[in-house]
């Protein structure tokens, strides 16, 4: 069977996204980079849509699932 992993800074997961991950793409374990907490990830990111640190955050919970690896890095 096959079967993946994704390193990504989160900004860009949907539902849409979410559903591929799990049952397309075969996605077990996801790993998620901040650039810093809020303040200083905003700060460096600096977005002109709404692709911000509280967003990332929302992503995370979206796509977070107990059969699911699950690794938060920080820069």
């Amino acid at each position: 069977k096959y079967t993946a992993s994704i390193i990504t800074n989160g900004s860009l997961i949907t539902q849409d996204i979410k559903n591929k991950m799990y049952s397309d793409w075969n996605i077990v374990a996801t790993q998620i980079t901040l650039d810093g907490r809020e303040k200083t990830y905003n700060k460096i990111k600096a977005y002109v849509d709404d692709s911000n640190f509280n967003k990332v955050i929302d992503n995370i919970k979206l796509i977070a699932s107990p059969n699911h690896k699950f690794n938060i890095r920080i820069n």
